[in-house]
């Protein structure tokens, strides 16, 4: 990935100011505001008037959630395997959220891409719509660059500055989607590319395609092992100074976010046939792969069903996570 050595744009104890950040933006109807920016003008064309209040009391009532790099890992690796899966209601962590990965999810596919490293969603009567985020600086590149495809011409620097001052938070917001619900998402191959484009826009059609099906699948992906044993939380409570802050900006806000990670479960030593102990030592963690097996129960265990065993993670703590791109049939149902 273009910025997965990098540091992460925001840590999990500054998830809650982020959050506070956007919605103070999303609700400012100055220039420096969402309401008084090209965002409205350009949101409106897109998606109607009103969906900026959508996106404010969406991003309220939302609950935070924090993927530290290995979780990460896993579900960039494993979304590449996940088929057409036709999306439930049930399969949401919550009806509103805010996600915010330690690092990007997705590769920028061409010079112009921006790499994502978030995404909010509100969930509705038929689907769930998602606007993904991205770092600042990264979205003033993209807007700023020269696009001889689009016809564009690299922007000034007083241009520049003015971006920056329209989009004061750490992540902002771009690239909308909507995701319905019991459907197959339309992903490549599935859909037609459109014609009569000269081959530079097709070439940019496919490309955008493409990553944004990568971050589709990759939220998916976050979500559905967010259900599973092989992943755990825990809160994250944001450092006194910004709850103060956030406090000032909307008491009804929280100032925690959920650490979402992978579930260690530590190696069990092993006994010899004279009772000896012996000793296991390693120096990876490594995911254990679900599987099914036979149950005893009943009156004497007499009697045999079924039962999932979840995938789980095993090894000592701080060691390095082997490949997750080898164990991504965790997924499939």
């Amino acid at each position: 990935m273009a910025r997965s050595s990098a540091a992460a744009v925001i840590k999990a104890r500054e998830l809650p100011g982020l959050r506070a950040d956007l919605v103070t933006w999303l609700d400012d109807p100055f220039p420096s505001g969402a309401r008084g920016s090209v965002f409205a003008q350009q949101g409106q064309a897109h998606w109607g008037t009103g969906f900026i209040d959508v996106l404010h009391t969406s991003l309220r009532a939302a609950e935070l959630y924090y993927v530290n790099a290995d979780m990460t890992k896993l579900c960039v690796a494993a979304s590449t395997q996940l088929p057409s899966y036709r999306l439930n209601r049930e399969d949401l962590p919550s009806p509103h959220g805010l996600v915010v990965w330690e690092q990007p999810i997705t590769d920028p596919p061409f010079p112009l891409g921006v790499p994502y490293w978030g995404a909010m969603w509100t969930a509705g009567p038929g689907g769930v719509g998602v606007s993904f985020l991205v770092e600042r600086e990264d979205h003033v590149r993209f807007v700023a660059c020269a696009d001889p495809v689009q016809g564009h011409q690299e922007l000034t620097t007083a241009q520049k500055a003015a971006i920056r001052r329209a989009y004061p938070t750490d992540l902002v917001i771009s690239g909308t989607t909507n995701m319905p619900f019991t459907e197959a998402p339309q992903w490549l191959p599935d859909v037609p590319l459109p014609t009569g484009l000269t081959p530079g826009e097709l070439s940019r059609e496919i490309d955008s395609r493409t990553f944004l099906d990568q971050a589709e699948r990759t939220l998916i992906t976050t979500w559905l092992l967010m259900g599973q044993t092989l992943t755990r939380d825990e809160p994250v409570t944001t450092p006194k100074s910004a709850a103060k802050r956030i406090a000032r900006m909307d008491p009804s806000l929280l100032t925690s976010a959920r650490y979402c990670t992978l579930r260690h479960q530590s190696a069990v030593p092993s006994e010899r046939a004279g009772g000896d102990v012996l000793s296991l030592s390693y120096r990876h963690r490594w995911i254990v792969r679900g599987h099914w097996r036979n149950h005893a129960y009943g009156t004497l265990q007499t009697l045999r069903r079924r039962i999932w065993i979840s995938p789980h993670l095993k090894g000592p703590d701080g060691a390095p996570l082997t490949d997750p791109s080898k164990l991504v049939n965790i997924l499939r149902r």
